[in-house]
């Protein structure tokens, strides 16, 4: 699928910009995509539609892993072998889409491998929190962010885009510490992680610690004309967009189960998450 003989550049583009891959074959780092997603997509299905995927797990948590099991299963990793096909053969445009969807599949199974009890899945969770891991880790150090940077033209809108990232940001920020810091006051666990039945909310310690400060110094970058600005930023922006398709399909279950109160918020997540692929594709539109 992917070791194509030479990436299918046009000659003339070649010419003009040179490649954002190392050498004439799609390096090991993205070829992992293959075992990723075909992996991805079996564990999803088998967690979504086996009755008894997953054991000890409290109703609330158990509804929110069948829906981001069924947001990954038709959206994740068929975005995530889509784009890796098109950046193996020279799209920059892909190679950033893939970044951000890899880091919220990465996102997604450090909460699999760490908050699931063990079960059927333990070793298919392992796995793909490693092949994600792995295939991160070499991006990071394979993608030539110069030449990222060359792609894009000088009208391409990083003011904009960055403040946007920021302000998401910041946005989850409020929202998550509005409801640790109060909680960590009193010393009694919030109403939202008793009802997962779980130690820690998985999702605020990501995104307080690694998530949200990733996108808010890409933004910074982004403004400041950074070269890993160019990279980071739209692909953080389509990971927020990624991430928002899983949790407003847990919505969706949620209100199926008679939940009818988190219909507008629902609604205002679909929003959110449609403007951030959008601000991220007005922002691609400018690389060659």
């Amino acid at each position: 699928m992917f070791n194509s003989k030479k990436r299918t550049v046009p000659s003339s583009i070649d010419r003009l910009t040179p490649p954002v891959l190392p050498g004439p074959r799609a390096p090991w780092w993205l070829g992992l995509s293959v075992p990723l997603g075909v992996l991805g997509l079996i564990a999803a299905a088998v967690g979504a539609f086996m009755d008894d995927a997953y054991k000890g797990m409290t109703a609330d948590w158990t509804r929110q892993t069948f829906a981001q099991d069924l947001a990954d299963l038709f959206v994740g990793f068929p975005l995530l072998l889509l784009f890796a096909l098109f950046a193996a053969h020279g799209s920059v445009r892909a190679l950033i889409a893939w970044l951000g969807v890899l880091i919220a599949t990465l996102y997604t199974y450090v909460i699999y491998a760490f908050d699931v009890p063990f079960g059927h899945l333990y070793l298919a969770n392992v796995a793909l929190l490693s092949l994600s891991g792995w295939a991160f880790g070499g991006a990071l150090t394979g993608i030539d962010r110069r030449t990222i940077k060359d792609r894009f033209d000088d009208r391409a809108p990083r003011r904009s885009t960055g403040w946007a990232l920021i302000a998401i940001a910041v946005t989850f920020y409020i929202m998550w510490l509005a409801e640790d810091v109060p909680a960590t006051i009193r010393g009694v666990a919030p109403t939202s992680l008793q009802e997962v039945g779980l130690t820690t909310n998985p999702v605020h310690v990501l995104d307080t610690a690694f998530l949200l400060p990733a996108c808010i110094l890409s933004g910074l970058g982004l403004i400041r004309g950074k070269t890993w600005g160019y990279l980071f930023a739209p692909a953080l922006m389509l990971t927020l967009a990624t991430i928002t398709v899983g949790i407003v399909t847990i919505m969706i279950v949620a209100i199926t189960d008679g939940a009818s109160a988190l219909v507008p918020v629902a609604a205002a997540m679909t929003l959110a998450g449609l403007l951030q692929t959008l601000l991220a594709v007005r922002f691609l539109r400018h690389s060659r």
